[in-house]
């Protein structure tokens, strides 16, 4: 079996590589031409360039992509908007040409993301209604649904992972999750806008195992991956830090965004159903794990 990556470089590039490295001829593309596991081909590409990637899909021929290439930290959308439509709406269409001229038959798996919802007033599944309220939700949208048209025009396997939020040791350094938990392991104080937005954390490593079983179905489709259990910021200082976490977090009106999604919840009941798929690693074990420090 043939696999190729984007974003191979990236967290769940890590992840999903290491699963799939032992069992398959692994292919990754990152703009740097880098991969930190062993046993994968890194090779230099970007998605925005689309004559880059039609020459690799032609000389790889991948039996599966996943597209994990993307702009994905939310803040920053605001301030470079046209970057994130080029990567995140232009890209996965360079990606989605490439593999219908030539490799038609490979499966596809996109990663989707839960800030297509903008914010939520019950769980969502995979058919609560989008409203992004941010540019990097509006470009993931417009991704999503050119899959979509891509799978229903052309016949193509391409499934979305419409996936909540989900970290690791491996999470940069502007993400709040790692950013609490970075100052906690120190106990250092750390400030922060909404202590009260509310999200799904999972492990990253968890998530990519239902992009493979997506993969291996005979038929694609989309599916909700998430641990079905929401969180606000406070519980993860809380977590990280213990019951004394208020005198370690301090407030700022920089730190907030234009428009904030304040609460996203997810039931993830079809990947449970469809695919045999739960979370296996608890919000307490996951701040655990990244308040240690250690790369796994």
């Amino acid at each position: 079996m043939k696999v190729l990556i984007t974003g191979v470089a990236g967290q769940d590039g890590y992840y999903l590589s290491r699963l799939l490295a032992p069992r398959h001829d692994v292919v990754g593309i990152d703009r740097r031409g880098k991969c930190d596991v062993d046993g994968v081909t890194a090779i230099k590409g970007d998605i925005t360039d689309s004559v880059a990637m039609a020459n690799i899909v032609r000389d790889v021929e991948p039996d599966w992509v996943f597209n994990l290439a993307a702009q994905s930290f939310v803040g920053t959308s605001w301030q470079s908007p046209k970057l994130y439509m080029d990567t995140n709406a232009v890209g996965v269409l360079n990606v989605l040409e490439a593999v219908r001229q030539y490799s038609p038959r490979a499966r596809v798996v996109q990663a989707s993301t839960s800030e297509m919802y903008g914010t939520l007033t019950a769980p969502a599944d995979e058919t609560t209604p989008f409203a992004p309220a941010s540019p990097y939700g509006v470009s993931k949208v417009a991704a999503h649904h050119l899959c979509q048209v891509y799978r229903e025009s052309y016949g193509m396997h391409i499934s979305c992972a419409i996936s909540f939020n989900h970290e690791s040791p491996r999470r940069p350094a502007h993400f709040v999750t790692r950013k609490v938990t970075d100052a906690a392991s120190r106990r250092e104080r750390v400030t922060l806008g909404n202590i009260n937005s509310a999200r799904d954390w999972g492990y990253a490593e968890d998530y990519m195992k239902a992009y493979i079983l997506m993969a291996e179905q005979d038929k694609p489709d989309d599916y909700v991956i998430a641990t079905g259990k929401t969180h606000t910021i406070g519980d993860l200082c809380k977590a990280a830090y213990g019951d004394d976490w208020g005198q370690w977090v301090l407030s700022s009106e920089l730190e907030e965004r234009p428009n904030d999604v304040n609460y996203l919840a997810a039931n993830p009941a079809k990947a449970a159903r469809s695919l045999g798929w739960r979370a296996e690693t608890t919000f307490e074990e996951l701040i655990d794990m990244m308040k240690g420090g250690v790369l796994v």
